[in-house]
């Protein structure tokens, strides 16, 4: 079977890659599946550099799978959702619902994530 190659896009107008701790936690659990990271942004909170990043990452590094983390809440900066639709011909449903029950049982804020369930991308 071969290696999922795995893109990561970080969404933050306050981290560097130093401290982009979220970032680094999907590159370690990447690897403890055995998953090749083979692209990594970081993107400020700016739908052009978001929906670029996701694009440039399916059609010229050929990831088979694009992880975003960040950019999800209810500030007017926090457009991931929004960039990640665009690029997207439809959303594959149940995966964000999981990740926000599983995120209730350590913040009740969860539910406050505008977490967008994983899609299909038009140009994959």
């Amino acid at each position: 079977m071969a290696t999922l190659r795995i893109g990561i896009v970080t969404c933050s107008d306050t981290r560097t890659p130093a401290e982009d701790t979220a970032g680094a936690a999907l590159r370690e659990l990447a690897g403890d599946f055995g998953w090749e990271v083979v692209a990594y942004r970081l993107c400020p909170d700016e739908r052009d550099c978001i929906e670029a990043a996701l694009v440039t990452m399916a059609d010229v590094e050929h990831c088979d799978v694009v992880f975003t983390t960040g950019g999800t809440g209810l500030s007017p900066r926090d457009v991931t959702p929004e960039a990640t639709l665009a690029v997207c011909d439809r959303e594959v449903p149940g995966i964000a619902e999981a990740i926000r029950a599983d995120s209730l049982a350590i913040t009740r804020r969860a539910m406050l994530s505008r977490v967008l369930r994983p899609c299909e991308a038009q140009r994959w």
